[in-house]
């Protein structure tokens, strides 16, 4: 039987917080200072090496030690760190592009994406941000994320997604090269979905607010918003980040519950929940290969499923197209090397 699978942690993105700090004195036997100075410009933008810095404490675990400590050099990759450099610049670029298109993030965009987040988590604003706390997010450092994920949405909504249709020609040939012809072993093409309320990766709540969640997603469902983004949403397993896509299961691999629960589905159909271990699970049946024969969801009824696919991938490939050639346009000019130190006598 494969074993319950449970969600990682997701990861709130990197923010970029732009406000001038003077050197830092470091701490310890012999105090160092880290001396700020311009690691990149941006057409006519600067990122020094303290907002570098400030990114660089965003993804590293806590160490205990105060803000001058974890801002210490030394602790990353020049990999990474190249990376986060990369990012603030992408970022950068963005909002440049965004005054162009005299394209602007209110503070009511915020409050509204909070009230949605909120809704969707079954939380109220004030619960979501105490939870936020715990994992040692401020209000004003989620804001600041928040404001960049709207202003990238609104980018591409401008430039991009506007732009996409997915013919059904172009979703029947998904459809026979995805949910046909490659089913060629034996067993069950399942989705799932999970809520947990055990373990590291649990939220708060226990098991009576993770049957809530799991419900009003299943309705949501049920209703015939898309499974897959439903799972990337929503769901607390690691298939999420698949869409839910467990691939192929055999009954050998299922428990008895789960085999009860799918042995009379239809392909196409959406289960009841189940209590799997210690989360509440729910399944899509995409297609069913028993005794030689194949049993495919309809086409009709994978159709939403399989534009949603095909749009990602699209918005995906043209918005890197389309970063790209913003990058190639800018005039950008780096000096990132190891951050330099001085010792104090």
């Amino acid at each position: 039987m494969r074993p319950s699978l449970q969600k990682p942690t997701r990861h709130i993105p990197i923010l970029i917080l732009f406000f001038l700090i003077l050197p830092l004195h470091l701490s310890g036997a012999a105090q160092t200072t880290v001396l700020d100075r311009v690691v990149a410009v941006v057409n006519d933008e600067v990122i020094t090496l303290t907002e570098l810095l400030l990114q660089e404490k965003e993804i590293l675990p806590p160490t205990g030690e105060n803000l001058e400590g974890q801002l210490k050099p030394g602790g990353i990759s020049p990999e990474v760190r190249r990376k986060i450099l990369t990012d603030l610049i992408d970022r950068i670029l963005i909002r440049q592009q965004a005054r162009k298109f005299n394209l602007a993030v209110s503070t009511q965009d915020i409050d509204e994406a909070i009230d949605r987040i909120s809704r969707e988590n079954g939380k109220s604003v004030p619960e979501l941000m105490t939870a936020l706390g715990q994992a040692g997010i401020s209000e004003a450092m989620y804001r600041n994320q928040l404001s960049d994920q709207i202003l990238k949405s609104k980018i591409i909504s401008y430039e991009i997604s506007s732009k996409i249709v997915i013919s059904e020609e172009k979703a029947l040939q998904y459809y026979t090269d995805t949910y046909t012809i490659n089913q060629t072993a034996e067993g069950y093409h399942i989705l799932q979905m999970g809520f947990t309320w055990n373990g590291p990766l649990a939220l708060s709540g226990g098991k009576a607010e993770a049957q809530i969640r799991a419900e009003r997603v299943h309705g949501m469902a049920l209703e015939g918003q898309n499974f897959s983004q439903l799972a990337l949403a929503f769901s607390e397993l690691p298939s999420a980040k698949d869409g839910g896509n467990l691939g192929i299961i055999t009954t050998d691999e299922m428990s008895e519950s789960m085999q009860n629960l799918l042995k009379d589905m239809e392909p196409g159909r959406i289960s009841q929940i189940i209590e799997v271990q210690d989360s509440l699970q729910f399944f899509m049946v995409v297609s069913i290969n028993t005794g030689g024969t194949t049993r495919y969801a309809p086409f009709e009824a994978v159709q939403d499923e399989i534009n949603s696919i095909l749009y990602k991938a699209e918005v995906e490939k043209r918005y890197n197209d389309w970063l790209d050639a913003i990058r190639d346009t800018a005039v950008i000019r780096e000096s990132l090397d190891e951050p330099e130190e001085k010792k104090s006598l």
